[in-house]
Protein backbone atom coordinates (compact mmCIF):
# COMPACT_ATOMS: atom_id res chain seq x y z
CA UNK A 1 0.00 0.00 0.00
CA UNK A 2 1.33 3.42 -0.97
CA UNK A 3 0.61 7.01 0.05
CA UNK A 4 -1.25 8.52 -2.93
CA UNK A 5 -0.74 12.28 -2.47
CA UNK A 6 1.23 15.07 -0.81
CA UNK A 7 4.88 15.14 0.19
CA UNK A 8 4.89 11.42 1.09
CA UNK A 9 3.37 10.37 -2.25
CA UNK A 10 4.67 6.98 -3.38
CA UNK A 11 6.02 5.96 0.03
CA UNK A 12 5.08 2.45 1.16
CA UNK A 13 3.02 1.61 4.23
CA UNK A 14 3.57 -1.66 5.99
CA UNK A 15 0.37 -3.70 6.17
CA UNK A 16 -0.06 -6.51 8.68
CA UNK A 17 -1.67 -9.54 7.04
CA UNK A 18 -4.55 -10.44 9.35
CA UNK A 19 -8.17 -11.38 8.87
CA UNK A 20 -9.31 -8.35 10.87
CA UNK A 21 -7.71 -5.60 8.79
CA UNK A 22 -9.46 -4.05 5.76
CA UNK A 23 -7.16 -1.26 4.56
CA UNK A 24 -9.01 1.60 2.92
CA UNK A 25 -8.73 1.14 -0.84
CA UNK A 26 -6.81 3.76 -2.82
CA UNK A 27 -9.95 4.68 -4.80
CA UNK A 28 -11.75 5.50 -1.53
CA UNK A 29 -8.76 7.48 -0.22
CA UNK A 30 -8.63 9.45 -3.47
CA UNK A 31 -12.37 10.20 -3.24
CA UNK A 32 -12.07 11.31 0.40
CA UNK A 33 -9.24 13.72 -0.31
CA UNK A 34 -10.90 15.03 -3.46
CA UNK A 35 -13.94 15.86 -1.32
CA UNK A 36 -11.80 17.47 1.38
CA UNK A 37 -9.72 19.54 -1.03
CA UNK A 38 -7.98 22.38 0.80
CA UNK A 39 -9.89 21.68 4.05
CA UNK A 40 -7.19 19.19 5.01
CA UNK A 41 -4.53 21.91 5.20
CA UNK A 42 -4.00 22.88 8.82
CA UNK A 43 -6.80 20.56 10.01
CA UNK A 44 -6.90 18.58 13.24
CA UNK A 45 -7.62 15.02 12.15
CA UNK A 46 -8.77 11.95 14.09
CA UNK A 47 -8.53 8.47 12.59
CA UNK A 48 -10.46 5.82 14.54
CA UNK A 49 -9.87 2.09 13.93
CA UNK A 50 -6.64 3.28 12.29
CA UNK A 51 -5.16 -0.08 11.23
CA UNK A 52 -2.23 0.89 8.96
CA UNK A 53 -2.94 4.58 9.45
CA UNK A 54 -3.45 5.14 5.72
CA UNK A 55 -5.97 7.98 6.08
CA UNK A 56 -4.11 9.68 8.92
CA UNK A 57 -0.75 9.41 7.15
CA UNK A 58 -2.34 10.66 3.93
CA UNK A 59 -3.66 13.63 5.96
CA UNK A 60 -0.18 14.47 7.27
CA UNK A 61 1.20 14.14 3.75
CA UNK A 62 -1.37 16.70 2.59
CA UNK A 63 -0.55 19.28 5.31
CA UNK A 64 -2.90 18.47 8.19
CA UNK A 65 -1.63 20.27 11.29
CA UNK A 66 -2.09 17.35 13.67
CA UNK A 67 -3.31 13.77 13.38
CA UNK A 68 -4.45 11.48 16.19
CA UNK A 69 -4.71 7.79 15.30
CA UNK A 70 -6.56 5.35 17.55
CA UNK A 71 -6.13 1.59 17.21
CA UNK A 72 -7.23 -1.01 19.74
CA UNK A 73 -5.44 -4.12 18.39
CA UNK A 74 -1.89 -4.21 19.79
CA UNK A 75 -0.31 -5.92 16.75
CA UNK A 76 -1.87 -3.37 14.38
CA UNK A 77 -0.91 -0.56 16.76
CA UNK A 78 2.75 -1.64 16.62
CA UNK A 79 2.73 -1.64 12.80
CA UNK A 80 1.02 1.75 12.85
CA UNK A 81 3.83 3.08 15.05
CA UNK A 82 6.42 1.60 12.67
CA UNK A 83 4.79 3.36 9.71
CA UNK A 84 4.80 6.71 11.53
CA UNK A 85 8.45 6.35 12.62
CA UNK A 86 9.64 5.11 9.23
CA UNK A 87 8.00 8.07 7.47
CA UNK A 88 9.49 10.48 10.04
CA UNK A 89 6.16 12.15 10.87
CA UNK A 90 6.00 11.47 14.61
CA UNK A 91 6.12 15.20 15.43
CA UNK A 92 2.65 15.67 13.87
CA UNK A 93 1.07 12.36 14.89
CA UNK A 94 -0.23 11.14 18.24
CA UNK A 95 -0.98 7.41 18.60
CA UNK A 96 -3.46 5.98 21.10
CA UNK A 97 -3.85 2.25 21.83
CA UNK A 98 -7.47 2.16 23.03
CA UNK A 99 -10.92 1.15 21.83
CA UNK A 100 -12.41 3.99 19.76
CA UNK A 101 -15.25 4.60 22.21
CA UNK A 102 -12.85 4.88 25.17
CA UNK A 103 -10.65 7.33 23.28
CA UNK A 104 -13.65 9.43 22.22
CA UNK A 105 -14.91 9.70 25.79
CA UNK A 106 -11.44 10.80 26.94
CA UNK A 107 -11.19 13.40 24.15
CA UNK A 108 -14.65 14.76 25.08
CA UNK A 109 -13.62 15.06 28.76
CA UNK A 110 -10.46 16.89 27.65
CA UNK A 111 -12.59 19.12 25.37
CA UNK A 112 -10.51 18.20 22.32
CA UNK A 113 -12.00 18.98 18.92
CA UNK A 114 -11.18 17.52 15.50
CA UNK A 115 -12.02 19.16 12.18
CA UNK A 116 -12.04 15.85 10.31
CA UNK A 117 -12.76 12.36 11.64
CA UNK A 118 -12.22 9.11 9.76
CA UNK A 119 -13.80 5.93 11.13
CA UNK A 120 -13.60 2.49 9.55
CA UNK A 121 -14.99 0.15 12.23
CA UNK A 122 -15.13 -3.62 11.77
CA UNK A 123 -18.10 -4.72 9.68
CA UNK A 124 -19.32 -6.61 12.76
CA UNK A 125 -20.51 -3.27 14.21
CA UNK A 126 -24.29 -3.26 13.96
CA UNK A 127 -26.42 -0.17 13.25
CA UNK A 128 -27.08 0.48 16.95
CA UNK A 129 -23.33 0.42 17.75
CA UNK A 130 -22.60 2.71 14.80
CA UNK A 131 -25.23 5.25 15.92
CA UNK A 132 -23.67 5.26 19.41
CA UNK A 133 -20.26 5.74 17.79
CA UNK A 134 -21.56 8.71 15.76
CA UNK A 135 -22.98 10.31 18.92
CA UNK A 136 -19.57 10.03 20.59
CA UNK A 137 -17.76 11.33 17.51
CA UNK A 138 -19.93 14.42 17.30
CA UNK A 139 -19.00 15.31 20.87
CA UNK A 140 -15.47 16.03 19.56
CA UNK A 141 -16.36 17.61 16.19
CA UNK A 142 -17.01 21.36 15.88
CA UNK A 143 -20.00 22.65 13.87
CA UNK A 144 -17.78 23.01 10.79
CA UNK A 145 -16.30 19.50 11.06
CA UNK A 146 -16.72 16.50 8.78
CA UNK A 147 -16.97 12.79 9.55
CA UNK A 148 -16.17 10.03 7.07
CA UNK A 149 -17.56 6.64 8.08
CA UNK A 150 -16.79 3.51 6.03
CA UNK A 151 -19.25 0.66 6.52
CA UNK A 152 -20.43 -2.47 4.75
CA UNK A 153 -22.59 -1.92 1.70
CA UNK A 154 -25.46 -3.64 3.53
CA UNK A 155 -25.34 -1.44 6.63
CA UNK A 156 -28.41 0.76 7.06
CA UNK A 157 -28.13 3.83 9.27
CA UNK A 158 -30.53 6.70 9.91
CA UNK A 159 -29.79 9.81 7.83
CA UNK A 160 -29.99 12.03 10.90
CA UNK A 161 -29.30 11.79 14.61
CA UNK A 162 -29.33 13.98 17.69
CA UNK A 163 -26.61 16.29 16.43
CA UNK A 164 -25.54 14.91 13.04
CA UNK A 165 -26.79 14.68 9.48
CA UNK A 166 -25.80 12.47 6.54
CA UNK A 167 -24.81 14.77 3.67
CA UNK A 168 -23.36 12.34 1.13
CA UNK A 169 -23.17 8.61 0.47
CA UNK A 170 -20.93 6.84 -2.03
CA UNK A 171 -20.48 3.15 -2.81
CA UNK A 172 -17.18 1.43 -3.62
CA UNK A 173 -17.60 -2.31 -4.22
CA UNK A 174 -18.63 -3.91 -0.91
CA UNK A 175 -18.03 -0.71 1.06
CA UNK A 176 -20.10 2.40 1.59
CA UNK A 177 -18.61 5.79 2.47
CA UNK A 178 -20.95 7.95 4.54
CA UNK A 179 -20.15 11.62 5.05
CA UNK A 180 -21.67 13.45 8.01
CA UNK A 181 -21.72 16.99 9.29
CA UNK A 182 -23.20 18.61 12.36
CA UNK A 183 -26.86 19.56 12.09
CA UNK A 184 -27.17 23.15 10.95
CA UNK A 185 -23.73 23.24 9.31
CA UNK A 186 -23.45 24.59 5.77
CA UNK A 187 -22.94 21.59 3.50
CA UNK A 188 -20.71 22.45 0.59
CA UNK A 189 -19.43 19.01 -0.26
CA UNK A 190 -18.67 18.61 -3.95
CA UNK A 191 -20.18 15.92 -6.22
Amino acid sequence: MKVIGGFLKGRNLRVLKTGILRPTKSIVREAVFDILGDRIQGARVLELFAGTGALGIESVSRSAAQVVMVERDLALFKVLGENVRRLDIASRVFLKNDPAETALRAFAREKKKFDIVFADPPYTYDARSLVKLLRLIFEVVPATGMVFLEVSLHTLLPKTGTNWLLVKERTYGSAKLLIYQAKGADSNIPG
